[in-house]
């Protein structure tokens, strides 16, 4: 078995060396601009949830133009921009990992690769900073929608009735789990969340996937969110000459980021910061893991290090899966 620093860090790296190579040989024909002539996967999802999004509010308005209503505008569920703006915060790191591999591996000048720069993420960039003024301009200046925070009268109700329901007082066993479970719904829903967002509804609708599972002092946590992305995507693809510094920056950022969710506990809700901290915590220990075999220490062995970051990440799985299970058993008792 070869040691750690024979093997490559990445597959990015790993994509780039061959590319390198192929070109070298004179096998991958094309200038400058010829790896973006082939539109990317993210392109192409993109374009077709905007086409299935207008096909899909065309067909509704037809149909009730049809049996003679009046077409007073989409529901909420399908308003514009709901279902693009989802997309966008999901597959965001993805399209900035695209934006920096298509000028890491298209070979052209640094005249050429400033100006693949300006371009290619002046989308991405566009967004993130639209992000920040639209949520801070409609809801801290115009007040479009509140956030109301739980009272402490309805705390303290909550633990007195959970506190009374653990009494079995000569209840059937199964009458008393589920005063349990319903007592526990409501002193988890009291206690362990902060509030809630209430106001508009078609507008929380459209934009709510911005800002709503975040509390009043976190509401522009989605635009450090995406700013980690961004930066993630752009340690991801460093050049090979760098050495150790794409698993020393990406680690940091991860373990930054683990660090302020953990601390910060930005989400209205203890299951969403569960979630949330399960899973940057688990980044985060797959970057510590790579350092630590990266530098040698405790003579780690990559086998020893792809176990370690396998059952990282079926554990995370796991808990949300369990917490996931917990929450919905709660709602289904409380119903």
């Amino acid at each position: 078995m070869l040691p750690l620093c024979y093997y490559p860090l990445s597959q990015t790296q790993v994509r780039s060396h061959l590319l390198d190579e192929i070109r070298r040989q004179g096998k991958l024909t094309g200038g400058p601009g010829a790896p973006a002539r082939e539109r990317s996967l993210q392109q192409r999802a993109a374009d077709s949830l905007v086409l299935l999004h207008l096909l899909v509010l065309w067909l509704l308005k037809k149909r009730t133009l049809r049996k003679g209503k009046k077409w007073n505008g989409a529901p909420v569920a399908l308003a514009f921009p709901a279902w693009e703006l989802t997309f966008l915060v999901v597959a965001y790191q993805g399209v900035c990992q695209s934006c920096f591999i298509t000028m890491r591996t298209s070979g052209c000048s640094m005249s050429y690769f400033t100006i693949a720069l300006l371009v290619l993420l002046c989308v991405p960039t566009a967004f993130l900073v639209w992000t920040i003024w639209f949520v801070w301009r409609q809801i801290k200046q115009r007040e479009v929608i509140r956030y109301e925070k739980f009272g402490e009268e309805g705390k303290v109700d909550a633990t007195r009735a959970l506190r009374a329901s653990l009494k079995k007082n000569g209840q059937p066993c199964c009458a008393w789990i589920a005063a349990i479970s319903v007592a526990t719904t409501d002193f988890t829903t009291a206690v362990w969340h902060h509030g809630e967002w209430v106001g508009n509804p078609r507008f929380m609708g459209m934009y709510g996937v911005l800002f709503e599972n975040f509390d009043l002092s976190h509401v522009l946590f989605i635009g450090f969110d995406l700013l980690r992305k961004l930066l993630l995507a752009l340690f991801l693809v460093l050049p090979p000459s760098w050495g150790l510094s794409q698993i020393y920056a990406a680690s940091g950022l991860q373990g930054l980021a683990a660090c302020t969710i953990m601390l910060r506990r930005p989400h209205t809700g203890y299951v969403e910061n569960v979630k949330a901290s399960l899973v940057q915590g688990s980044q985060a220990a797959t970057g510590l893991a790579m350092i630590a075999g990266a530098l040698r220490l405790w003579s780690l062995k990559l086998p020893d290090i792809a176990i370690f970051v396998m059952w990282t990440q079926i554990l995370t799985v796991l808990c949300i899966v369990l917490v996931q299970i917990g929450e919905i058993g709660r709602a289904s008792c409380r119903e």
